[in-house]
């Protein structure tokens, strides 16, 4: 290689690394993970929902929402209930799903939706069952997802998510792009090699 193609190799190396120092974004915040993190905050959800239940706490709610709908407008009777442990099952499988769907959520507004969204749908659920004669309180259910979304929720706003990673984000310069996590400093391979190969540059031609 001739000394000017070697001084061009040096070049390009040494703007590349400068390259990456601008264009490097360092956040202090650590990498999350979506996968765990959403099977702990669906799980610790869904066995506060069922504790609370087994202690009787939603007893009083049952019996004025069975109350109401067996009076006018709705006149229910003889209602059709089902077993608890399917609502204790479906309670951690949605809170689950539901801290899933906020940890691969890119955007505040968009988890805070996610959370209403869902809650409303559960809370308009009971009435709905109510016209096929089926009696539900979605009191465990609304518990286990509540929680389970506040944990998701929160644990996005301490970490970085795998979904925001290539995320454009404003600064100064216009958008950059995400690569850095952990506040490493680039790579100094290109800088060491060219530090071993500037010697050659002062050597006499032969």
């Amino acid at each position: 290689m001739s000394q000017s193609n070697l001084k061009s190799t040096i070049s390009d190396d040494s703007a590349a690394v400068e390259s990456n120092k601008v264009n490097t974004i360092h956040i202090s915040k650590p990498l999350g993970h979506t996968t765990i993190t959403a099977v702990l905050c669906g799980v610790v959800g869904g066995l506060l929902g069922i504790i609370l239940d087994l202690l009787h706490r939603f007893d009083g709610i049952r019996e004025g929402l069975l109350e109401t709908y067996m009076a006018e407008p709705f006149l229910m009777s003889d209602p059709f209930t089902w077993s608890p442990v399917w609502g204790w099952v479906a309670a951690i499988v949605l809170a689950t799903g539901v801290a899933y769907v906020v940890l691969d959520s890119v955007g505040k507004w968009r988890r805070v939706f996610i959370g209403l969204a869902v809650i409303i749908l559960l809370i308009s659920f009971s009435p709905l069952l109510m016209l096929w004669n089926v009696f539900w309180v979605p009191c465990v259910m609304l518990i286990a997802v509540l929680w389970a979304w506040l944990c998701a929720f929160f644990y996005t706003t301490q970490h970085v998510m795998p979904c925001e990673l290539g995320i454009s984000y404003r600064s100064k310069g216009g958008f950059q792009k995400l690569r850095d996590l952990t506040r490493r400093k680039p790579k100094s391979s290109n800088t060491s090699s060219s530090e071993e190969i500037n010697p050659v540059d002062q050597q006499p031609d032969a």
